[in-house]
């Protein structure tokens, strides 16, 4: 993390949150607001979103994070393809072939 002053900058270079106001007259800092390092919640905001959408680090960390984010997909379709194959031999097996009964219990 860069140092801005004695404050934290922002996380990401491209998508900054940081705000300052300065006054036009003096150019006196009149207000500061820095997303990470002053509230806890904030600062896990930023890392969520800045990681959501993939802007910190270089092209091969951003090429991970799509792949990891892929994998996860490609796991929940391979979920329910192997569940949907399952319920269906549990249906076939239930189903009798033509010409039985069930047997009868005493």
């Amino acid at each position: 993390m860069r140092r801005l002053g004695d404050e934290y900058a922002d996380i990401c270079d491209k998508i900054g949150r940081t705000q300052r106001s300065f006054d036009a007259d003096t150019g006196r800092l009149l207000a500061s607001d820095i997303p990470t390092g002053e509230a806890n919640g904030d600062t896990i905001t930023t890392w969520l979103l800045t990681l959501h959408m993939a802007a910190v680090g270089s092209m091969p960390v951003r090429i991970l994070i799509a792949l990891l984010g892929a994998g996860v997909a490609m796991l929940s379709v391979t979920e329910v393809v192997i569940w949907l194959k399952k319920r269906r031999a549990a249906q076939g097996a239930n189903k009798l072939p033509a010409g039985q009964e069930k047997a009868q219990r005493p």
